[in-house]
C-alpha cells in the first residue's frame, strides 16, 4: 500500500526530502508496494494538492493557506497520510493535535512544537503516540532521539546529557581554534550558509537551548524553555542593533575572543558551545566552555554523549554532521517509514 506525503515547508530541507522520495521510488520501481506519493506541498507563499500525487518537479499553483492545507489533510480519504513539517514556523506545529486527532501521522523537523508550554507539549505527545515522529528536531539525521528512547524503554537511567548541538557555532569555534578572528569566523560562517540572515538567531543560543529542552523532556523533565540557562554569544549592547550595525561592530569583539582562545590553548583545551542536562537536578544549560572533551570535532560537527547507569564510565556518544538540508531530510524520511509501519 502506498504512503501519501504532505510536505509543509518546501525550502532547502523540504525540497531535499521531495528529491529523496523520488529517489526511493525509483529504487523500488513503480510496481513495488510501499511507494511514497507527494500529494501536497506548500511554502510560505504557495501550495499545491493532488490526491493522485503531484507531478515532479513541484509546481505550486495556489495561494498558501495553512488552514486549508490542514483541512484537506483532515478531510482526505487517503489511507496512509503523513504530514511533514519542514518549516521554522510557530503556527504549523499548533495544528499537530488537529491532524493527529484525525489519524494523520505527523513528522517534524521543526523544534518549536516540542518547546511549547508543558501543557501544550503534553497534549501533543498524548494524542500523537506512535503517529508523531521528530528525530530531526535534534541534530538533524543523527539517531539521537531514537537512541535515547531505546535506552529509556529498556530500563536504563539517564544521569546526564552533554554535547555540542549547534553546527553554526561549532564552525565558528573551529575557526577560532585555527587562529581566525571572531568577526572573521562569523563572516565565514555566513558566507558558507551556516547562519540565519540575522546571525544573532544562531549566536544567541536559543536554537541550541530548544534541542537540549527536547532531550530533557524526553527524559521526563517538566521544564519550560525559559528554564534553560543560556549564555548568549551576543553582547547585551548589540541585541537590539540592526543587522548591518551588528556586523559593523563585530571586530570590537575580536580581542575578547582571542584572549579566551589563548587561555583555553594554554590548558590544551578549546572553546566549545556546550549543551548539558543534569537529570538529578533537571538543570539545562547552554553556553561557551573551555574544555578538551570535544577537541576531535571539526567544522560543523555535532556530538551528544549520554551518561547512564549502563554507560557510566564511558558515555554512549554519537557524533557527525548535525546540520544541513540532506541529513535533516534523511531523518524526516526515516521518520515517515517509522510512523506508517
Amino acid at each position: 500500500m502506498s504512503v501519501s506525503v504532505v510536505v509543509c515547508g518546501v525550502g532547502l530541507v523540504g525540497r531535499a526530502l521531495v528529491q529523496m522520495i523520488e529517489n526511493v521510488n525509483k529504487a523500488r520501481c513503480a510496481s513495488a508496494s510501499g511507494q511514497l506519493s507527494v500529494v501536497g506541498a506548500a511554502n510560505s507563499r504557495q501550495m499545491a494538492w493532488n490526491d493522485s500525487g503531484l507531478e515532479m518537479p513541484l509546481k505550486l499553483d495556489e495561494e498558501a493557506d495553512l488552514d486549508s492545507l490542514v483541512q484537506r489533510c483532515i478531510d482526505s480519504k487517503l489511507a496512509r497520510l503523513v504530514f511533514v513539517d519542514c518549516t521554522a514556523s510557530d503556527a504549523v506545529p499548533r495544528r499537530f493535535v488537529d491532524l493527529l486527532d484525525a489519524n494523520v501521522a505527523v513528522v517534524t523537523a521543526n523544534k518549536k512544537g516540542h518547546c511549547f508550554s508543558l501543557a501544550d507539549y503534553r497534549k501533543m505527545r498524548s494524542v500523537g503516540g506512535e503517529k508523531l515522529a521528530y528525530e530531526s528536531t535534534v541534530l538533524a539525521g543523527l539517531p539521537v532521539l531514537t537512541t535515547l528512547k531505546d535506552l529509556l524503554r529498556t530500563g536504563d537511567e539517564i544521569l546526564s546529557i552533554e554535547g555540542v548541538f549547534s553546527g553554526s557555532i561549532a564552525f565558528i569555534f573551529h575557526c577560532l581554534a585555527q587562529g581566525e578572528s571572531f568577526s572573521g569566523a562569523v563572516l565565514k560562517a555566513k558566507e558558507n550558509g551556516f547562519l540565519e540572515p540575522d546571525p544573532r538567531d544562531d549566536l544567541n543560543g536559543v536554537d541550541a537551548a530548544r534541542k537540549v529542552l527536547i532531550l530533557a523532556r524526553e527524559c521526563g523533565a517538566e521544564i519550560e524553555l525559559s528554564d534553560v540557562q543560556i549564555a548568549s554569544l551576543v553582547p547585551k549592547h548589540l541585541e537590539s542593533a540592526s543587522v548591518a550595525d551588528f556586523f559593523t561592530a563585530l571586530p570590537t569583539l575580536d580581542a575578547e575572543w582571542a584572549e579566551k582562545c589563548s587561555d583555553a590553548a594554554k590548558r590544551d583545551e578549546r572553546l566549545a558551545f556546550v549543551c548539558s542536562f543534569d537529570a538529578k537536578t533537571n538543570v539545562c544549560s547552554v553556553g561557551p566552555v573551555s574544555t578538551n572533551k570535544f577537541n576531535a570535532l571539526s567544522g560543523t560537527d555535532n556530538v551528544v554523549s549520554f551518561t547512564t547507569r549502563r554507560y557510566l564510565s564511558r558515555p554512549l556518544t554519537i557524533m557527525g554532521s548535525g546540520a544541513g538540508a540532506d541529513v535533516t531530510a534523511s531523518g524526516c524520511l526515516a521518520d515517515i517509514f517509522r510512523v506508517v509501519r
